[in-house]
């Protein structure tokens, strides 16, 4: 019965539906597993926070409470109110990725007291640099 147009040897080829699509892609883009991963640029795929250049805004370390911590980032309220015009966009919060933790962190804890250096991007103020603060007894 193999008959002509069926999938694997006689027919469009491994990997291709019915209308000639690539596995993984659908007929409007990508997948949604994909949507959150970033997107295609001239050298294929990238990832989403990579290649946002940053500039560093303050000189000297800012302190701040981990109000939330999501798994790969979290949500830190300052200290003291950030003068500049992206601290309110996220309702004062600035970002931190686990990726700007030092001294060997892989996490913060929501109440964790944290010192960082401030910079903005694209995306709006992140902290990088991340150091826990101990508590001095």
């Amino acid at each position: 019965k193999g008959g002509k147009g069926g999938k694997g040897w006689g027919g469009k080829g491994w990997g291709m539906d019915d209308w000639g699509m690539d596995w993984g892609m659908d007929y409007w883009g990508p997948p949604p597993w994909m949507w959150s991963q970033g997107g295609w640029n001239e050298g294929g795929w990238k990832s989403k926070k990579e290649d946002i250049p940053r500039h560093r805004i303050s000189d000297t370390p800012l302190h701040g409470e981990v109000v939330e911590w999501k798994g790969s980032y979290a949500w830190v309220k300052p200290s003291s109110p950030i003068e500049h015009k992206s601290a309110k966009s996220r309702g004062g919060k600035v970002y931190v990725h686990k990726n700007d933790l030092t001294g060997g962190l892989e996490s913060l804890s929501v109440g964790q007291t944290i010192q960082f250096f401030l910079y903005e991007d694209g995306s709006g103020l992140g902290g990088e640099e991340v150091q826990v603060m101990t508590a001095i007894a």
